[in-house]
């Protein structure tokens, strides 16, 4: 039995047991302020990436995707803390499609020392808010306008430079060779 989570509320888990997850992927297109929600399977050929991400990194997961919902557990590794669900698709570029990136991120999973701490966990498998991907309006890419001359990279050739001697006059050639050694 799989438990839905609700929306905006966090997944209590007790550190060290296996956190088996599913993620439905949707794509929202905005056409006219109006959002338009809709399932979201990625082609084949993408370059898929499933994260648990903390505060001191994160991890990346195998999973399995069925449809448009991904599925990955934690072997009871995550620590006390909370997390989010990082998903990352990276579409093939080819004549139909122009290989369009995207990206989702989630604050859902609370890892707590004990049972006691949390009250009861859900059941089975838990199936996480819809991850969701924003699908851009594409329009004409626009005139470049005027380029102008490329700047200086020569510091000498600089106008209106600060006067650095003030601060030179402060510091010893030892020092200033500890610096840039």
């Amino acid at each position: 039995m799989a438990t839905q989570k609700q929306d905006n509320e966090r997944i209590p888990w007790v550190k060290g047991n296996t956190l088996n997850l599913s993620v439905p992927l949707q794509l929202v297109t905005v056409n006219n302020g109006q959002q338009i929600k809709t399932d979201y399977t990625p082609p084949a050929g993408s370059d898929i990436h499933v994260l648990i991400t903390g505060r001191f990194g994160g991890k990346e997961y195998p999973y399995t995707i069925s449809g448009n919902v991904v599925s990955f557990k934690d072997d009871g590794m995550l620590q006390v803390g909370c997390y989010g669900v990082e998903i990352t698709v990276s579409e093939p570029q080819t004549e139909q499609m122009d290989g369009q990136k995207r990206r989702t991120f989630k604050q859902d999973i609370e890892i707590f020392n004990s049972l006691d701490e949390l009250g009861t966990l859900p059941d089975g498998e838990i199936v996480l808010d819809a991850a969701i991907f924003v699908q851009g309006q594409k329009g004409d890419k626009g005139d470049q306008g005027e380029v102008g001359p490329p700047g200086t990279t020569d510091y000498n050739e600089l106008e209106n430079k600060p006067d650095l001697s003030v601060y030179m006059e402060r510091v010893t050639e030892e020092q200033f060779d500890e610096i840039f050694d």
